[in-house]
């Protein structure tokens, strides 16, 4: 009897130990892993044909199978956020030519490939050629790269990413800081010279001089499909107030 009790007792620290060595390990990850660990029905004894006894445990889940039910990743996390391809859906699907006006000038943006989920356009305004390539996610839009210098033979393929890729859109995490984007409607019909659009998505940024109180107010339109419909620009300066607006004229 007392070399059972001692088995026991010796299986009990055991566990005890590999469970603190779990609950180390995946504590901060997710704190539902250590209540499911302390919620596992208690080990079963069993008496063996030889007459002696021996405790059998309840198979534990491998650390592969329990981190991956306690990590939400992003992709579960994008899941829960947007329905179907969220972003995504605002993405152009193939090269396409878009023609902007801006009081009396002309801009071109042209799709110029689409592989994945990047990107490449090109934005031509007089002499001046910008190649712009982002990465659209359903809950996420980045500005890998933007430059109008070195840029004829640059694609999707081989591009150099900025060091500092500029986020447009976020989802999962409310951006902060005096250079942020704010979603402010997602369900916005717009009516445009190229036509009528519905659930576009508006994003706006809002930058304070450090010199003045100048304050400008940039605003990005989306169209599913079709990428940016329509840019506005709103500088504030006192009582003084201007805007730009480019919207798209027509589509080809």
């Amino acid at each position: 009897m007392m070399k059972k009790w001692l088995t026991i007792v010796l299986l009990i620290l055991i566990l005890a130990a590999c469970s603190d060595d779990s609950s180390f390990k995946f504590n901060d990850i997710n704190k539902e892993s250590n209540d499911k660990q302390e919620s596992k029905e208690p080990k079963e004894e069993v008496v063996k044909d030889d007459g002696t006894d021996s405790t059998v445990e309840e198979p534990q889940d491998s650390e592969d199978e329990a981190a991956e039910e306690s990590v939400n990743d992003d992709t579960n996390s994008e899941q829960a956020v947007v329905e179907n391809k969220g972003l995504v859906e605002y993405m152009p699907k193939r090269a396409i030519k878009k023609t902007f006006l801006l009081e009396e000038f002309e801009i071109v943006r042209e799709v110029k490939s689409v592989k994945g989920n990047l990107m490449l356009e090109s934005i031509t305004f007089g002499d001046v050629v910008t190649k712009q390539i982002s990465e659209w996610t359903p809950t996420k839009l980045t500005m890998l790269f933007n430059n109008s210098e070195g840029i004829k033979d640059v694609t999707i393929d081989n591009f150099e990413s900025t060091s500092a890729p500029e986020v447009y859109i976020d989802l999962l995490n409310e951006q902060n800081g005096p250079q942020a984007w704010k979603v402010i409607d997602d369900k916005l019909t717009l009516t445009i010279p190229a036509g009528t659009y519905k659930d576009v998505i508006v994003i706006e940024q809002t930058l304070m001089s450090e010199a003045s109180n100048q304050q400008t107010i940039s605003r990005y339109y989306f169209a599913k499909g079709l990428g940016i419909i329509k840019e506005e620009t709103i500088t504030k300066n006192g009582d003084s107030e201007t805007s730009y607006v480019m919207e798209m004229n027509k589509i080809e």
